[in-house]
């Protein structure tokens, strides 16, 4: 079974692949994005899930996992109002934004795309509900409620981020480890050596560019 971790990304999908792969956002906040190509792959049918990794469409995701660095700067440029449950000082700088709700990362994914003058992707009511697109929205896409069609930038669905992680463009296989490899990697406490990944009892995260080596498509 392959690890599916529950870690935030921000996905640039196919409208805007020529954009620079780094974006600045203003505010301090910048992304840096890998692409992921080879639309139309077959799915890993041997893990779990299964099946999984199938994209039809060529794509960006985020290259390294969202720091709470980021997602404070977004925070504060958008008044976003998100709170981290993890106790004071525990979680920082560039570490992962672990500590906040799949609501409040589409809050986050929101000010990506409105800082940038193109349409949210998830719909909050004025109260901050969340609630599903309807046909009357532009960007209305009666396969997905969830994703506005108009948005740039998208919280990654298992298929997007199980390809980013396992996939090799190079033979068409899916490897058992987000290393490139079949073996499981050196564990280490920080770094960024092929093979290697923080993981197994270290004394706390890692900086999310230096937390081991990369997938296939150099993906961290």
């Amino acid at each position: 079974m392959k690890p599916l971790l529950p870690i935030l990304f921000a996905l640039l999908l196919t409208g805007s692949l020529s954009q620079a792969q780094l974006v600045d956002f203003g505010g301090g906040l910048q992304i840096d994005f890998t692409t992921i190509g080879d639309a139309g792959n077959a799915a890993d049918t041997t893990g779990a899930p299964n099946p999984a990794g199938a994209v039809g469409y060529d794509y960006r995701i985020s290259t390294y996992e969202i720091s709470r660095a980021q997602v404070e700067a977004a925070n504060t440029a958008g008044g976003l109002g998100i709170t981290f449950s993890n106790p004071p000082g525990t979680i920082t700088g560039n570490t992962p934004a672990t500590g906040i709700s799949w609501y409040e990362a589409a809050q986050f994914v929101n000010h990506l795309n409105t800082s940038q003058g193109a349409q949210a992707a998830y719909k909050f009511d004025g109260s901050g509900n969340f609630q599903l697109w309807d046909p009357g929205d532009a960007g209305y896409d009666a396969s997905n409620l969830y994703r506005n069609s108009l948005a740039e930038y998208w919280l990654p669905d298992v298929d997007e981020w199980y390809k980013a992680a396992y996939y090799d463009p190079g033979s068409g296989t899916y490897f058992d480890y987000p290393t490139g490899s079949d073996t499981a990697p050196t564990a280490v406490s920080g770094g960024t050596t092929a093979g290697t990944a923080v993981y197994n009892g270290q004394p706390g995260p890692a900086d999310v560019t230096n937390a081991g080596g990369l997938s296939p498509y150099g993906v961290m």
